[in-house]
């Protein structure tokens, strides 16, 4: 009977020194990061292999979990540092990292966007311990509030609301948003085009109710998620233009940026070269960049 006893406990001693090696084991992926303020028809959050569970107002979201949407659903998340998160329709994202230890501490949280529209609000956790990453690029946040969307093919389209975001490729090759409005695009193959403010060429065929819905309807957000009225109408401004009157930029590099102003837009190239981009349709007027940055107006 000892012996039977002494195995009985072995058998538990290994199952939970099984439970707690696992790098993204049950009991880290439990843990408690935030909670759901609201939740309009069917969001689910997964954890791991689970069963897949419906979530309510109030209810938990975890460490690991997996938020997904359905249609004509969204969903909006407060976390243990105040940072938001919002997401529309169809959408999917993980909880990957969050480690909150107080501000002025070492925090790491890491959230990664797979497909469909979100807004993210930094908290106050210290400015590089965000990082969102999408299928196609990295999102770095420097005290922020922007709008993503993640389409079908992986390509990430990120308008910045106010602060600064940092879009990097998986090559390294990144673009700075600094100014409200400005957006960017990182298609599949890592290439970057930016823009003053959204508009239909730079979203490629995407509506802009699937790209930008919380643009197009801030006032079923919480407060604390809204961009103020006339950053918002500013956004969506571009969206009435045509393909052929909107000027587009094309970011080729990370080793830096030249800026040039013209009559109706903003030229912007990379310092190792830049590209050419809608000069006249922008407004005839983008800038060449300092170190050969190609021409081009951005909207």
């Amino acid at each position: 009977m000892v012996v039977t006893r002494i195995a009985r406990l072995g058998v538990a001693a290994g199952l939970l020194a099984a439970l707690f090696n696992l790098p993204s084991s049950i009991a880290q992926a439990a843990e408690r990061i935030g909670s759901a303020e609201k939740i309009v028809n069917q969001v689910t959050g997964r954890i791991g292999k689970a069963r897949a569970v419906r979530l309510a107002v109030g209810k938990s979201v975890h460490r690991g979990e997996q938020i997904r949407s359905q249609p004509e659903s969204s969903a909006e998340f407060v976390f243990k540092d105040q940072t938001r998160l919002a997401v529309g329709a169809n959408a999917s994202v993980y909880l990957d990292e969050f480690v909150y230890a107080g501000a002025g501490k070492s925090n790491k949280i890491i959230l990664n966007a797979v497909k469909g529209a979100f807004r993210f609000a930094s908290g106050k956790a210290g400015s590089k311990s965000y990082s969102i990453r999408t299928p196609t690029s990295t999102v770095g946040v420097r005290g922020t509030m922007f709008d993503g969307y993640i389409g079908p093919d992986g390509s990430a389209f990120i308008v910045l609301l106010n602060g600064e975001v940092e879009v990097c490729n998986h090559g390294g090759a990144c673009v700075q948003l600094t100014d409200p409005c400005e957006c960017a695009l990182v298609q599949p193959d890592g290439r970057i085009q930016g823009a003053r403010r959204p508009n239909q060429q730079i979203l490629q065929g995407t509506s802009p109710g699937a790209a930008v819905p919380f643009l197009l309807g801030q006032d079923k957000l919480n407060p604390k998620m809204q961009t103020p009225t006339r950053v918002a109408r500013n956004c969506l401004g571009g969206l009435s233009s045509s393909p052929t009157t909107t000027g587009r930029t094309n970011f080729s590099s990370s080793s830096g940026r030249g800026d040039g102003e013209g009559a109706n837009g903003l030229g912007t190239g990379g310092a190792n070269g830049g590209s050419n981009g809608g000069g006249n349709a922008g407004g005839n007027g983008g800038g060449a960049g300092t170190n050969g940055g190609g021409t081009g107006g951005l909207n």
